[in-house]
């Protein structure tokens, strides 16, 4: 929850040692697909911390927020469950599909640089 100090009070530039959740110091480092949810009336983590993740996170995809709902409700509404199944169908299966393919390419590229050297 200090993290989101440093999102209400700009001038905090540090994470304290007893911030269990340094998510805004963590964020940029992130590389792989991120999909930020957050509710709009959340009274425990202030909104504008999801917005602050997803501005400095560097491989978000489009956000979730999700009109109305608090801190425990989020996943009640019809919206999470809809944008999470996009994210794991689509940002998430792209990511998969490309892998599988390059695993495949290097494994081909394996096979005749073994070949060549088998042949000399």
């Amino acid at each position: 929850l200090l993290s989101g100090m440093r999102v209400a009070f700009h001038g905090i530039q540090r994470t304290w040692c007893c911030d269990a959740f340094p998510s805004i110091e963590k964020i940029p480092r992130v590389s792989c697909p991120t999909l930020v949810i957050h509710g709009t009336e959340d009274d425990v983590v202030d909104f504008s911390h999801g917005v602050t993740i997803y501005e400095q996170c560097p491989t978000s995809v489009e956000p979730l927020w999700v009109s109305g709902a608090g801190h425990n409700d989020v996943e009640m509404h019809a919206a999470y469950l809809e944008r999470l199944r996009a994210f794991i169908e689509g940002e998430v299966s792209s990511i998969r599909e490309d892998h599988q393919h390059n695993k495949h390419e290097n494994s081909e590229q394996k096979q005749r640089k073994n070949s060549r050297s088998a042949s000399r």
